[in-house]
């Protein structure tokens, strides 16, 4: 479905977590899926595509007379439906928590403030639009040199802190973060809304997730209740209400169906 790059420079590595081209022998002919929450941001760059949003729904289509695009994906925390209906040619950037701060500033509140949205490239950035122009082979080495011209330091220590703590452990009282971190709990929570994209409460729902996933791909024998057990959630009740509620379906339903792609182990259910 996708095929996953590792960025080349370490910087890059500190703040992107793959580049992704859409393989084309397993979308010619179409192809839906459902993706679930993610623990960064991701930016997809479309050659030729009509694209439509409909509440969780994103439908990709070929359109020749269409102005490079770009699709916006943030911190949706409910299955988002992705249907392309032929090929499209596709690059798109996985970003970390914080990630995308470095290389697009104002990122929220200029470009992205829905979760998932599109927008014309190069009201985004006219400069990546010339991805398309070079050779297929060269096109992650483009966006490696554009970031790199493109990165600017900046002071996010405090919620990288804080994304660390809720990493370690998910269970963490927003307050008692804010103790750790010798700030007030009013600061925490709108510096984590402006450069997460989400409340502290909507990021640990996705980490447990993750967490949850990762566990039952590295043990796919390990039982659901020792996987409720072993990440964080309260009991049996709390983790079957936490799973529909992200997924849509039911534990057992859901763990039947879903696939992994990439590293980061992104998840994905086909069909």
């Amino acid at each position: 479905m996708h095929n996953i790059i590792i960025p080349e420079s370490k910087l890059l590595k500190k703040h992107i977590l793959s580049f992704n081209t859409l393989n084309k022998s397993e979308t010619k002919n179409g192809l839906s899926y459902y993706a679930f929450p993610q623990r960064g941001i991701s930016i997809g760059f479309f050659k030729q595509a009509q694209i439509e949003i409909d509440n969780n729904e994103l439908i990709i289509s070929k359109n020749e007379n269409q102005k490079p695009k770009a699709i916006l994906l943030g911190k949706f925390v409910n299955p988002l439906k992705i249907t392309y209906t032929d090929f499209v040619e596709k690059i798109s950037i996985h970003f970390t928590e914080v990630g995308i701060h470095y290389f697009f500033s104002n990122y929220f509140t200029t470009f992205a403030p829905e979760s998932v949205q599109s927008i014309d490239l190069d009201v985004f950035n006219k400069d990546l639009k010339d991805v398309f122009l070079v050779d297929k082979t060269q096109q992650i080495q483009f966006l490696e040199s554009f970031l790199l011209q493109q990165f600017q330091p900046i002071a996010l220590d405090m919620v990288e802190r804080a994304i660390a703590l809720i990493w370690k452990n998910p269970s963490i009282q927003t307050k008692k973060m804010a103790q750790q971190l010798f700030v007030a709990e009013k600061t925490l929570n709108r510096q984590f809304q402006k450069y997460v994209g989400c409340t502290t409460s909507n990021f640990k729902r996705i980490v447990r997730f993750k967490k949850v996933m990762n566990d039952y791909f590295e043990n796919p024998r390990k039982s659901l209740i020792k996987i409720c057990y072993d990440n964080d959630y309260y009991d049996a009740s709390h983790f079957y209400k936490q799973i529909t509620q992200t997924t849509n379906l039911n534990p057992k339903l859901f763990f039947d169906k879903v696939q992994k792609k990439g590293l980061e182990n992104h998840v994905y259910i086909i069909g």
